[in-house]
């Protein structure tokens, strides 16, 4: 079940953003918090073997190669909000809230990539990465 939690906190996150429309230090803090969460369920979910079957021939696995895969993205996801921070305030004043939606969807869509149960899942969100 924490499999569903781990792929979801990234849309949360592009939710989140899309509908708030205040301070732009407050998208920093919230991603922040959000990729950290999705840090400590990773490490909540070690060894854990889960399946999680969307519909028909979409499932998702979890197993430690995944798991070392979905780290990794997670703590690339925390680095690069960390650094976007400086990064958006220079360079797209007025288009912070529309990256970090869409560079929440693609990490989202990263972690089901990774968690894909077969060649089909992985394959389907491959192209939509």
């Amino acid at each position: 079940m924490i499999l569903v939690f781990i792929i979801l906190i990234p849309i949360l996150g592009s939710v989140i953003t899309s509908v708030l429309k205040s301070n732009k230090d407050l998208y920093h803090i919230i991603l922040m918090v959000l990729s950290s969460i999705n840090i400590l369920l990773l490490a909540l979910s070690v060894g854990e073997n889960d399946v999680f079957h969307v519909y028909g021939f979409v499932y998702f696995y979890i197993d430690k190669l995944s798991w070392f895969f979905a780290l990794l993205i997670n703590v690339m996801w925390l680095i690069t909000v960390i650094y976007s921070h400086s990064f958006s305030a220079y360079h797209f004043q007025n288009k912070t809230r529309k990256f970090y939606v869409f560079f929440n969807l693609v990490v989202s869509v990263l972690l089901m990539n990774v968690f894909a149960g077969n060649t089909l899942t992985m394959f389907l969100f491959y192209v939509l990465g």
